[in-house]
């Protein structure tokens, strides 16, 4: 983000060339880097994306700020889906002899606790979590790539494409290197 930030500044550049080589991580940081890129559009700088072996998930999400997406065609994308959950290892530590206690205020406040697995409340809240994100995810991508929504149920779902398929299915919009 400090970068592209940095390149809006610069008057020598002209416009931003974005190697994208990443399955994917968090949502908040892709939509911060989605966020910059889209700032910087809107101050005159076009965006091209450049996708390198794997371009998925929260790669592909920050993708979708570009003017023009190159995939190679080979190149892992897509997955245009959301996952989420924790490791609980609580009852590991207690046959073990540890010992654990917790400082809460708010009923979900130790929601990603890894000292106990979710509560049904809590799996429930999860649920609605991702289900916002990927509402969020696959109204972008439809907007964005102007794809219909059975265009976009076809390469959604977390399905991993190559890049010939991503092109295809509209996902990009040239291949090369």
């Amino acid at each position: 983000i400090a970068s592209i930030q940095e390149a809006q500044k610069d008057k020598l550049v002209k416009a931003i060339l974005l190697r994208v080589n990443s399955p994917g991580g968090s949502y908040v940081a892709s939509d911060s880097i989605l966020r910059a890129l889209e700032q910087a559009q809107s101050n005159g700088l076009p965006v091209v994306v450049s996708m390198s072996n794997v371009a998925a998930s929260g790669g592909y999400f920050i993708s979708l700020a570009a003017d023009h997406v190159v995939a190679q065609p080979a190149t892992i994308t897509g997955s245009i889906g959301v996952l989420g959950g924790k490791v609980s290892f609580g009852d590991l530590l207690s046959r073990h002899g540890a010992k654990s206690a917790e400082v809460k205020v708010g009923a979900n406040a130790s929601m990603y606790s890894p000292l106990k697995p979710f509560s049904d409340v809590q799996r429930e809240r999860l649920s609605d979590i991702l289900d916002e994100i990927y509402q969020d995810f696959t109204t972008k991508v439809a907007d964005r790539r102007r794809l219909s929504p059975a265009e976009l149920d076809a390469a959604a779902r977390g399905r991993i494409w190559t890049g010939e398929d991503a092109y295809r299915l509209g996902l990009v919009e040239v291949l090369g290197g």
